[in-house]
């Protein structure tokens, strides 16, 4: 089973001929890339099925599709956070440059040009 591409466990209760020909059920477009392209099965590697499972046992996901989709949207709100925060950060960092500078409105700009 070492060379086999399907993760640790995948057909325990099948031959090797028949392990080795098994292949992913795919229905309808849940499994498209945004490009059309199937998205293949990931062997994310032993280390992580174990957390998946872990996740599951406790009761926290399904499956491991739920699993990876509840994880992808917690990876998206934290970058989403970070952006923002970054965002207000250089926004804090220009305005601190700009204090004790003077300013003129644009009021008092259009009028000096004479608009």
């Amino acid at each position: 089973m070492k060379d086999s591409p399907h993760p640790a466990g995948f057909g325990r209760c099948l031959s090797r001929k028949a392990r080795d020909r098994a292949q992913p059920l795919y229905t309808g477009d849940s499994n498209r890339c945004a490009s059309g392209e199937h998205m293949t099965n990931i062997n994310l590697g032993a280390p992580y099925e174990a957390k998946l499972r872990k996740i599951i046992d406790r009761g926290y996901a399904g499956n491991q599709t739920e699993a990876i989709r509840q994880a992808i949207n917690e990876l998206e709100r934290k970058l989403d956070d970070e952006e923002a925060m970054l965002v207000e950060r250089g926004v804090r960092f220009e305005i601190q440059k700009m204090e004790g500078k003077k300013w003129t409105s644009h009021e008092q700009l259009k009028k000096e040009l004479g608009f």
